[in-house]
């Protein structure tokens, strides 16, 4: 039967489509999600550790993680 062929044709090409579609659109939001999520958190983590080193009196502590940090989020 011709419509049955046509029929499971179409239904497959849409089926890939959609999952194909889903799927890249998932990655690309969970990617994003995760990224965003860990920078934050790190930038939260790494600006209160610095907030603690910076009273205690150590320039080169504070200058390495400072610059250590920038090397990081560019990257």
């Amino acid at each position: 039967n011709i419509y049955v062929y046509i029929y499971t044709y179409i239904h497959t090409y849409i089926h890939t489509y959609i999952h194909t579609y889903i799927h890249t659109y998932i990655h690309t939001y969970i990617h994003t999600y995760i990224h965003t999520y860990i920078h934050t958190y790190i930038h939260t983590y790494i600006h209160t550790y610095i907030h603690t080193y910076i009273h205690t009196d150590n320039t080169y502590i504070h200058t390495y993680i400072h610059t250590y940090i920038h090397t990081y989020i560019h990257t």
